[in-house]
């Protein structure tokens, strides 16, 4: 059984999500955004000034558990191949999910390091992990975050000086 939901807010934006289960939205208060409490995969997403996005379903659970809009923001266009993994970006981070390594999200200076450095046709691979902090987190000297790919790790890391720098370090 499909059900259809539409939840406008004060803005009048609209936010369709089209599940295989009940989908339950609210309007979070702010213009221009819907808060989803309840998301059963698969899903699409009527996105404002992009039309409809399609979510698979491993891709629409972890964006729930990444926080939803409040966590990766929208949608910014359908999700992408690659190889046999696939790739949603969102305004705030991405997530990617392949076979061999499951469904990760990334985003901040640990994924704008990683795709410097190709993303997943890059020597790193898709990633194993979603991003977590280092050392006790971004407030610690060598402290940050940090992600493991198929191939390596990126860390992006407090030099102590109030100032971060990103790493990449390769598996043997």
């Amino acid at each position: 059984m499909n059900s259809k939901l539409v939840a406008r807010t004060a803005a009048a934006a609209v936010l369709t999500l089209t599940a295989a289960f009940t989908v339950s939205c609210t309007p979070s208060g702010a213009p221009g955004h819907v808060a989803v409490s309840e998301v059963s995969p698969p899903s699409t997403m009527k996105v404002p000034g992009i039309g409809t996005v399609a979510l698979d379903g491993v891709i629409a659970q972890k964006y729930k558990q990444a926080g939803g809009e409040s966590g990766l923001g929208l949608p910014t266009g359908p999700p992408k191949k690659v190889g046999d993994g696939t790739i949603q970006a969102f305004a705030k981070g991405a997530i990617y999910s392949a076979p061999g390594t499951g469904t990760h999200a990334l985003s901040g200076e640990v994924l704008n390091t990683y795709l410097a450095h190709g993303g997943p046709r890059g020597p790193l691979g898709f990633p194993k992990s979603d991003v977590f902090e280092v050392k006790g987190g971004p407030r610690v000297v060598h402290g940050g975050w940090g992600a493991e790919f198929e191939h390596g790790s990126v860390y992006w890391l407090n030099r102590g000086d109030d100032q971060f720098a990103g790493y990449v370090t390769m598996k043997n």
